[in-house]
Parts: structure tokens; C-alpha cells; sequence
């Protein structure tokens, strides 16, 4: 379960996220909570999410991704014990949601830098 320092650390940029969907964050592996830290992601949660978000920051001309934390429910039931990772974008882009937090952030990175590659390319 993810410590509330590393909650706190995570909401450092926004701190009212920090109570935002917390029951689902306290259930995040530490090691993924300190994965997301580490690669410089901050706590994004909106409360009219369904679940918390975690992003980096990004050009603003991109199409605005997110990692998002969710239990493993379907309508309110839920599956497994499993936090899942999915990656959200504003424009309706979404990853197939996993347990591999490694593999979330790597194609989460990917993705904004070819974005904003891209950008860099057009202008």
C-alpha cells in the first residue's frame, strides 16, 4: 500500500488532489507509487474522475495524457484485488489497462514524446 508520504510527495504540485480518490490510492504498491514519483509524474486527480490521475507536464498542443489508477471493478463489482494502469488522453485516446506499471510509464513516455515531436516537427 502506497504511504501517505509518497501521496504527499506525488500531490506536492497540486495538493488538493491529495484527498481526492484516496481510498484507491492508498491501495497503489508503494513501489508503483515511488515509480511515478521517480519518473517525475505528479497527482492530477480531478473528483469528477472516476479514479486518480498522475501526469507529467506536457506542450500545451498536445493531446493531454494521464496515467490513470483504478481497481479492477466492472459495473461497481469487483474482479480482483489488481490496481490497474491505463493511459487516458483528452481527445479519447486510452491504453488497455494493466498491472505493469512499467510498461504504462514506458508507453506513456513514448507517447508524449512523439507528440511533441511532432510539434517540434510543424512548426
Amino acid at each position: 500500500m502506497a504511504r501517505i508520504e509518497t501521496l504527499q510527495e506525488l500531490a506536492t504540485e497540486y495538493p488538493h488532489c491529495l484527498g481526492i480518490h484516496k481510498e484507491v490510492k492508498h491501495l497503489m504498491p508503494q513501489l508503483h507509487a515511488m515509480r511515478l514519483l521517480d519518473m517525475g509524474f505528479q497527482d492530477v486527480s480531478w473528483g469528477n474522475d472516476e479514479c486518480p490521475s498522475y501526469s507529467i507536464e506536457q506542450h500545451p498542443m498536445t493531446d493531454h495524457l494521464s496515467i490513470f489508477v483504478m481497481q479492477d471493478r466492472v459495473d461497481d463489482k469487483l474482479l480482483s484485488r489488481d490496481i490497474l494502469y491505463t493511459i487516458v488522453g483528452m481527445h479519447g485516446f486510452e491504453y488497455e489497462p494493466t498491472t505493469n506499471i512499467e510498461n504504462v510509464i514506458e508507453e506513456y513516455m513514448a507517447l508524449v514524446t512523439e507528440q511533441e515531436e511532432a510539434i517540434d516537427n510543424a512548426l
